[in-house]
């Protein structure tokens, strides 16, 4: 069994537990706000953004690596017992990211061409590994250290990833997770492609018009034995590739679907075992028509559906963790996501799922999946329980 101990989250959804379960209640996001800056013009459009103090007993090299310490401070007395309990060469650091420093690295040139002088910034700071490795060097974590790059699934392949090394017997514990922030280049690649909603994104509405972006982060502890009362357990997972379009899914969803029944498969469960299916749910309109249709396909009207990203926003590289973040919470007894819609503003294109769409909605069986999808039709899906 593969225990994630100490899974912890930051995102627009809030701060903390408890705040992130009223707004699951409440069906509102604390951190959402409408900013200019990120896109051509004076255009502006709503974001995800953490604003609170955040901890970090170090200064970290970029906000990424901030984020991630915000969530790590949370979590230290468990990491110091596994320091204790297996040493510094059996635990090692996978973590998800889809940007690194890409944010600062912004800020700087900026800064720099504003004052007129030559743009330059740190090539180590703006690698992907930079964030799996400051958290190595961090720790003093010996084992092996390295970041997981496929864009919006990153921190989903992370957990993966961990639970691979503990099951070659490679670690006996891994830090595992992912972070992305703000950055120009992303939110103006997603704006290029026609995958920005400048308004508040409405996941699987017929007038659904893309995402929101916003910055996260998440971490865990991953071991084979609990460390904690009660962590969240990973079941079973699933990854495929479509291999079909470097920004479009497969239109059948037939690589994903194949993620959802490995993941199933693993756990030794039925689609119909399932208390809930939390959603990619991007906002877009081929994402969305595509998942859909393959939880149509598998689960019918049998399992409660939705998404997060309304409240947390898409937080990239960190979806996976904020997937698995939000599977915990409602295992733990929250709400369930819901999406406040009448029936005419989805059941005509999606007639045979459940998706939530009223307050006071809970699972009511004790198995959650959680799916991350990524560009390029990187597939994960992940079963947990408690």
């Amino acid at each position: 069994m593969i225990y994630l101990n100490g899974l912890t989250a930051i995102s627009a959804l809030g701060r903390d537990w408890e705040e992130a379960e009223n707004s699951l209640r409440d069906n509102r996001a604390p951190g959402f706000t409408r900013l200019k800056g990120y896109l051509p013009g004076d255009l502006a459009a709503d974001f995800g953004e953490i604003s609170f103090p955040l901890n970090s007993p170090e200064e970290p090299d970029c906000r990424n690596s901030l984020l991630l310490m915000h969530c790590l401070n949370q979590i230290r007395d468990l990491t110091d017992t596994a320091f204790r309990r297996y040493g510094a060469s059996r635990i090692g650091v996978v973590l998800g990211t889809s940007t690194s420093a890409i944010s600062d690295v912004e800020r700087a040139g900026r800064a720099d061409m504003a004052a007129g002088r030559p743009v330059k910034f740190s090539s180590l700071s703006y690698e992907v590994g930079n964030v799996s490795a400051f958290i190595g060097r961090f720790l003093g974590a010996k084992g092996p250290c390295y970041t997981v790059a496929t864009a919006c699934s990153s921190s989903a392949r992370a957990l993966i990833s961990a639970r691979d090394l503990l099951k070659a017997g490679i670690c006996d514990a891994v830090i595992a997770g992912g972070a992305d922030s703000l950055s120009a280049i992303s939110i103006s690649g997603f704006y290029a492609l026609g995958a920005l909603s400048l308004q508040h994104t409405r996941p699987f509405h017929r007038e659904r018009d893309g995402i929101n972006i916003g910055e996260g982060a998440g971490i865990a502890l991953l071991t084979r034995e609990p460390l904690e009362e009660a962590p969240l357990r990973l079941l079973g997972c699933g990854a495929t590739s479509d291999a079909h379009h470097i920004s479009a899914p497969e239109p059948e969803g037939t690589m994903a679907r194949a993620a959802m029944e490995e993941a199933l498969k693993m756990a030794g469960l039925k689609p119909e075992d399932l208390g809930y299916l939390h959603f990619h749910g991007t906002g877009t309109r081929l994402n969305d028509a595509m998942e859909g249709r393959v939880a149509r396909d598998l689960l019918g009207g049998r399992v409660p559906v939705s998404s997060a990203k309304h409240l947390c926003g898409h937080t990239l590289g960190a979806a996976g963790i904020m997937g698995a973040f939000v599977s915990s919470l409602v295992l733990r007894g929250a709400m369930l996501p819901r999406h406040d819609y009448r029936e005419e503003d989805y059941r005509e294109e999606f007639p045979d799922i459940d998706l939530v769409t009223v307050p006071g909605r809970y699972a009511k069986r004790p198995y959650v999946m959680s799916n991350s999808l990524a560009f390029g039709g990187n597939n994960v899906s992940l079963v947990f329980s408690l």
